[in-house]
């Protein structure tokens, strides 16, 4: 090789020592990513409805967007 930057090399010297590093980092942070999830969804449901809300003018207009939506939920899912 006529570098330590070329090839094969380059991973074992750095790519390995770094998994080393950061492997008990992610073993730690694993059982979180599913609350991130979960609230991740959560606030992005919140902006949606906060929007779709703010659009109708009328009481009428709201609460016929608002049963749409609870239809379209439960047939979809």
């Amino acid at each position: 090789m006529p570098s330590i930057f070329d090839g094969l090399g380059s991973y074992y010297l750095m790519g390995i020592p770094f998994l080393y590093v950061t492997l008990p980092f992610i073993t730690l942070m694993k059982p979180l990513m599913q609350m991130a999830l979960t609230l991740t969804l959560i606030l992005t449901g919140f902006a949606c409805a906060y929007v779709a809300m703010a659009i109708p003018k009328k009481n009428s207009e709201m609460a016929s967007a608002l049963l749409i939506a609870v239809f379209k939920h439960y047939i979809v899912i």
